[in-house]
């Protein structure tokens, strides 16, 4: 039978303001924007890494544990303005507006990937709006969004690079009542592979 040891193991430093950038940034892209901003505040090792526009290529701005309402938007402000224009690919769940996808189409104009889920916050015309303002588009998806025919057909004729296009309106128990967006896909999106 061993002896027991008298040693007590040795303490590792908790102090996660010591993590080498190579590490920290990887963890802070997982946990999405909202947490990122957070992290700006705690040091200013921090500050500065999260500061560099490279980190805010890819937002994804669901909502999750964060509420909505103004703090939501003001903080999505803030994500798309860190990017300093070279937000590539955006994500937003639930809370999308015409006046905060307005403000990231005019400030984004190098998008590649809109990705809209369950947003009802917007007007059709607002988002025709949107997409004149997104010609480098390459994907474009709604999912559990109810979107007309007409932002179909703007989308196609605005955004020429599109090469994916997703439409999931389809809520349970509910029928579609015509082909206006299928037609609108087939007329205005001959470069489509998806």
């Amino acid at each position: 039978m061993a002896a027991p040891s008298n040693s007590a193991p040795a303490e590792r430093s908790g102090n996660w303001s010591e993590l080498p950038p190579e590490l920290l940034i990887p963890i802070l892209q997982r946990e999405g924007a909202f947490l990122m901003l957070s992290a700006r505040k705690v040091c200013k090792a921090w500050h500065r890494i999260c500061s560099d526009p490279d980190l805010w290529r890819v937002l994804d701005l669901r909502c999750s544990g964060y509420g909505y309402g103004p703090p939501l938007e003001t903080m999505a402000r803030q994500a798309v303005d860190l990017s300093s224009g070279k937000l590539l690919d955006l994500t937003i769940a639930f809370w999308a507006t015409d006046r905060l996808l307005l403000y990231i189409s005019q400030r984004s104009s190098q998008l590649r990937r809109l990705h809209l889920i369950s947003c009802v916050n917007f007007t059709y015309p607002g988002l025709i709006e949107v997409v004149k303002r997104l010609p480098l588009l390459e994907e474009l998806h709604f999912h559990r969004i109810f979107i007309s025919g007409q932002v179909v057909e703007a989308a196609g004729k605005c955004c020429p690079q599109l090469k994916s296009f997703k439409l999931h309106s389809l809520r349970k128990g509910q029928r579609v009542q015509s082909n206006e967006e299928a037609e609108a896909v087939a007329k205005n999106m001959p470069g489509l592979r998806h």
